[in-house]
């Protein structure tokens, strides 16, 4: 009995390690599949959808590193493994660094003008998921915008990280519903 007990316990810790890890994004191309509250409500106020490219703190031109329709009150997307990485690189006294914690907006589109934004997150906003792009690995990302001591280790590719309005963040989703949201000009 104390076998079965002991491999009972076992087996809990190692889906539990399992499982956050897997919450946790690995770097890499990211898929999103998104069903758009009341999307349905945009089929026809929304043609498409861009994904464009933020920095937090170097003046860098955005770029597009995707495009996809926006249909039956959503969008189903790749972020892709690699973006013009040079468009983010500069050099101070001799050493080559990263520009900064590059995001990607997601931006409505009727016509090839631009009709909103959408996010990921909670109906309130207070947890909003950002997806994040790094050209390599063990690099740390410090989140100025939101808090300066916040640090995060990603890896190359994109990077899932969950923010809270009460400065918390998470590699792992939160406990909370998290849906897409569209939010008109």
């Amino acid at each position: 009995m104390k076998k079965l007990n002991l491999f009972f316990i076992l087996a809990v810790t190692l889906c539990i390690t399992a499982g956050c890890e897997k919450d946790r994004q690995s770097g890499g191309s990211l898929k999103i599949e998104a069903k758009v509250i009341n999307g349905n409500e945009y089929n026809d106020l929304i043609d498409e959808v861009k994904v464009i490219t933020t920095h937090t703190w170097k003046e860098v031109t955005p770029t597009e590193v995707v495009t996809c329709d926006y249909k039956n009150g959503g969008f189903s997307l790749t972020l892709p493994k690699k973006v013009i990485e040079s468009a983010y690189l500069f050099t101070l006294d001799g050493m080559t660094l990263w520009a900064g914690d590059i995001y990607a907006n997601f931006y409505a589109y009727k016509n090839n003008i631009e009709v909103g934004k959408f996010y990921y997150g909670t109906s309130d906003s207070k947890i909003i998921a950002r997806f994040y792009y790094c050209y390599k690995d063990n690099v740390i990302f410090h989140f100025l915008r939101y808090d300066p001591g916040i640090e995060l280790d990603v890896k190359k590719g994109w990077n899932t990280i969950y923010f809270a309005t009460d400065g918390d963040w998470y590699y792992k989703k939160p406990n909370a519903e998290l849906n897409w949201y569209f939010v008109p000009n």
